[in-house]
């Protein structure tokens, strides 16, 4: 779906949530899959020093690879769907939001930093609260509705 160029411009709402998204993913880049592809081994055996990373080995590799992937594809599709108007870009947010918290819960219950780990994962989260705010203000809703009128097929 194409939004006609007649319609109203993108509100601010709209493109601060997709800058906050991809803004998101390039903190989780950085400060998520980067140190540890930097640190290791070292990050690996002295500062979690954990047998079960160890033993799982290539496991390990495939689990952030299918999760740095995920959240490329993620980042793509939403700010798409917001930038055309599509309301299914919504609750992605709300989901992708969800998703960074339950990572974080997860990494920060192993972790011997606690303290760093959400200090790295904080920007994550306060960038797709942010955007989840900007995706259900009254612009954007303005938006989704004026949009939507594209969207549906014309009768027979």
């Amino acid at each position: 779906m194409t939004v006609p160029s007649n319609t109203p411009t993108k509100p601010g709402a709209i493109t601060a949530a997709a800058v906050l998204i991809w803004l998101q993913l390039a903190f989780v880049v950085c400060c998520g899959f980067m140190p540890i592809f930097l640190w290791v081994p070292a990050f690996i055996v002295e500062a979690l020093d954990t047998l079960p990373i160890q033993a799982l080995g290539g496991a390990v590799w495939l689990v952030l690879a299918a999760v740095f992937i995920g959240s490329v594809l993620y980042t793509a599709l939403t700010t798409i769907r917001l930038g055309k108007g599509d309301r299914r870009g919504r609750p992605g947010t709300i989901v992708g939001f969800i998703a960074i918290l339950v990572l974080t819960s997860i990494a920060l219950f192993p972790s011997y930093t606690s303290a760093a780990t959400f200090a790295s994962a904080a920007p994550s989260v306060i960038c797709q609260l942010i955007a989840c705010m900007c995706v259900y203000s009254p612009a954007a809703e303005r938006w989704f509705r004026e949009c939507e009128q594209y969207s549906v097929a014309p009768g027979p």
